[in-house]
């Protein structure tokens, strides 16, 4: 029998009207949404309910729970049909597609999708360096002397300032675009009000996009939610059919929601007024680079019908749950945070067995709380992959997971625990085996342009069957091939291609002294999914196919290179998320085709091999994203501080703990290293410039991002079911000091009561 704690109870009688639902980490926000919404479907034959979810794979957790529900209940399957889960921008979507022609737009319009969207800015930026002659722009020149002359001398490597600089530009357009769009008007009126500044300065690539988006029929999802609130406000046959469509109304993660969401929701539920949001204030964590903000749900809070609390986990040990809750009592009361301490809610986390129901917390015996420092972050690095694989040994079910500040500490990180031999699960940029039919298709590229070249033909030939390569991606071993097998290789390839000649004779030949890595005497069991064993004989019949496969190849040579794309994808891909990636691929190069005269096969193949700007990261994290993630019983997790929300590990490592990465005063902010002083917070500026045309207070943003920090390490504590492991290096890469962020001594050391 389902066990509720009082607080859920009180949810459960919910009949109408505004409700709040505040929800502590690990409180089962989820697990009650759903049971209230199963409730309201039986409860009436009329309702018909609608669940708003942050995330693709919060969509598909919903509808899995609640049809799972209905049939372990026995219910009618027509329930199935009453209830419908889509984020905000699907449901946008559809309320565009109604009458798309009264905000402006073609009823054929199209979405761009956030890889178009990347490589379209990341085009007009490099198109906006440089004139027609080769010459640095006068845009180009204003941002270059935004650079500090020193940071190009301590840095080793010149072009990675210039890297840094693209970025920030990068960011500050995705960004400054969607705070424009964050007011409900158009680029052409936010110019008409442009002052001379930053924002001015970098404006002509904003406005190229804008034009881009029109003129080829596409809007972006920052467009997406303005039209529909537009056509809700303008049309009144829109508007009445979808205030009538519903007779609830869900939002998860609600505080995450920005104004022009909160106005949708509002026009949704105006003649039923049933609005439920569910949401953590203390885990509002993505205002610093989206329009979104806390304020919303806490304005939604105070003018409910309804307040409700979910304060109860059964997540954490009590010594994880009494560090948070004293990290929250601190920033809220000390008065060295008083800048913060509006930014926090002092809504307390519970242990269950204080709540008096079964749920049971990880016993605290089991925990601990410990802190170091390390010389610098070399040191840090090193401690941290030492450490995570000793603990590993010692707990081998434990599941653990490593959290940083940004994605290039992350890929220090993946390259380390690479290094040292330690599998592990990379949230932040999927790793090179998730990109493996990329690389496969490059080697098979390589062999097209040069078939005689013998160490190229071996790495065709391994790429060209999903098993061969697998074996060579992952036994490594030192053993060659016996001469017999050499030579049936080395024939076998004759026959498939008839060349003749002895410099392809020789090639075919020789494969099989340089197949190393595939077969040794131990006869390896590979986990590639099918549990092959890789004998000699298996080895053979799985060499006729790269054989076969290499010659469609290399007849499809006369296609454009999209195509051979996804022609090769029945024999380069092994599953599901492969032939989608190869089919983005395909999308991507045929967007470079279209934009770039001088784009050619050489570029392919230098994108294929997955080295210096990674195309790759949107869709890799959408397809990720689909089914969710869940680390699995002893295993290893890296991931930034931003990514782990949602997630839990039995143990987590929290590493650089810096004033820098994790400030609590207003010097402290994040900068930009390789900026002089007055332009080190780029996105400041300009946010403060964009406010001041708007009418707004600038300064509030900067009180917001302290905030927001607090926010986050909160969070951070808030994923670990049992342990803890903080950490920060004294010194930076440039051998300047760090100080440790004032957050961390609001955090008591706690060692194990017992031993495990």
């Amino acid at each position: 029998m389902i066990s509720f704690t009082e607080e859920q109870k009180k949810i459960l009688d919910y009949s109408g009207g505004t409700m709040s639902i505040s929800a502590v980490p690990g409180a089962g926000k989820t697990f009650i949404t759903t049971h209230l919404v199963l409730k309201l479907l039986k409860s009436s034959e009329k309702s018909r309910i609608l669940i708003l979810a942050y995330m693709n794979s919060a969509v598909n957790n919903f509808k899995n729970r609640i049809n799972k529900m209905i049939d372990e209940e026995g219910l009618d399957e027509s329930l199935k049909n009453r209830f419908e889960v889509m984020t905000i921008h699907s449901l946008a979507t559809m309320i565009i597609k109604e009458n798309p022609e009264r905000v402006g737009i073609d009823e054929d319009f199209m979405i761009i999708d956030d890889f178009r969207r990347a490589a379209t800015l990341e085009y007009l930026i490099q198109k906006h360096k440089y004139d027609e002659s080769g010459n640095n722009t006068e845009m180009y020149n204003i941002l270059k002397n935004m650079i500090d002359p020193s940071a190009i001398e301590k840095s080793k490597k010149k072009n990675n300032i210039r890297d840094n600089l693209d970025k920030t530009v990068f960011d500050m357009v995705t960004s400054i675009l969607s705070k424009i769009k964050s007011y409900g008007i158009s680029i052409y009126e936010f110019e008409a009000r442009l002052k001379k500044g930053l924002v001015s300065t970098i404006f002509p690539i904003i406005k190229d996009y804008d034009e881009y988006l029109r003129e080829n029929g596409l809007i972006d999802y920052d467009d997406i939610l303005n039209l529909a609130f537009r056509l809700l406000e303008s049309d009144e046959d829109v508007r009445n059919k979808f205030n009538q469509r519903y007779s609830v109304v869900f939002e998860d993660e609600c505080q995450d929601s920005n104004e022009i969401q909160s106005d949708i929701l509002s026009i949704l539920t105006e003649k039923t007024g049933n609005l439920i949001r569910v949401g953590d204030i203390n885990q509002s964590i993505t205002g610093s680079f989206t329009s979104s903000s806390p304020k919303n749900f806490r304005d939604f809070i105070n003018r409910s019908d309804k307040k409700k609390e979910m304060t109860v986990s059964g997540r954490s040990s009590d010594v994880i749950i009494n560090a948070a809750n004293k990290f929250l009592y601190d920033v809220s009361h000390d008065p060295g945070f008083s800048s913060i301490s509006d930014g926090v809610l002092q809504t307390y986390i519970k242990s269950a067995k204080d709540a008096g129901i079964s749920m049971k917390n990880p016993p605290s015996e089991d925990s601990f709380i410990e802190k170091r420092a390390l010389e610098n972050e070399q040191r840090e690095l090193r401690f941290t992959v030492d450490m995570v694989k000793k603990y590993m040994d010692k707990y081998p079910e434990d599941t653990v997971g490593i959290l940083t500040r940004d994605r290039f500490s992350l890929s220090d990180l993946s390259m380390t625990l690479d290094e040292s031999g330690v599998e592990h699960y990379n949230l932040g940029e999927v790793s090179a085996t998730k990109k493996k039919s990329v690389k496969k298709f490059g080697k098979v590229l390589e062999f097209l342009k040069s078939p005689g070249d013998l160490d190229i033909l071996i790495d065709s030939f391994l790429a060209s069957e999903s098993n061969l390569f697998d074996m060579f991606y992952l036994t490594r071993s030192k053993k060659y091939f016996d001469a017999e097998l050499n030579k049936e290789i080395g024939n076998t390839f004759n026959k498939f291609f008839d060349f003749e000649g002895s410099d392809m004779s020789e090639s075919f030949e020789y494969i099989g002294s340089k197949l190393k890595a595939i077969y040794d005497v131990q006869k390896p069991n590979v986990k590639n999914g099918n549990n092959i064993e890789f004998s000699k004989e298996n080895f053979s019949k799985m060499a006729i196919i790269s054989m076969r496969n290499m010659k469609k190849a290399f007849n499809m040579q006369c296609l454009p290179i999209d195509e051979m794309i996804l022609e090769m994808v029945d024999f380069l891909c092994e599953d599901d998320f492969d032939r989608m990636l190869m089919e983005y691929f395909s999308k991507y190069i045929n967007f470079r085709m279209n934009f770039e005269e001088d784009f050619n096969v050489d570029d392919v193949r230098d994108i294929a091999r997955l080295n210096g700007r990674d195309p790759f990261g949107f869709i890799l994290n959408f397809l990720s994203e689909l089914d969710g993630y869940e680390p699995e019983k002893g295993s290893l997790t890296i991931s930034t501080y931003h990514k782990s929300k949602g997630l839990e590990w039995d143990f987590v490592v929290m590493t650089g703990l810096t004033e820098r990465n994790f400030p609590t005063e207003m010097k402290s902010l994040r900068t930009k290293y390789f900026l002089k002083d007055r332009y080190s917070r780029p996105l400041d500026i300009a946010f403060r410039e964009i406010s001041n045309i708007m009418g707004e207070d600038a300064e509030n943003k900067k009180i917001e991002e302290l905030s927001e920090t607090a926010r986050l390490f909160y969070v951070a504590i808030t994923r670990a079911k049992k342990r803890i492991f903080m950490l920060w290096p004294r010194k930076n890469k440039f051998k300047f000091d760090n100080k440790k962020s004032k957050f961390v001594d609001l955090i008591d050391v706690v060692k194990l009561s017992r031993k495990i």
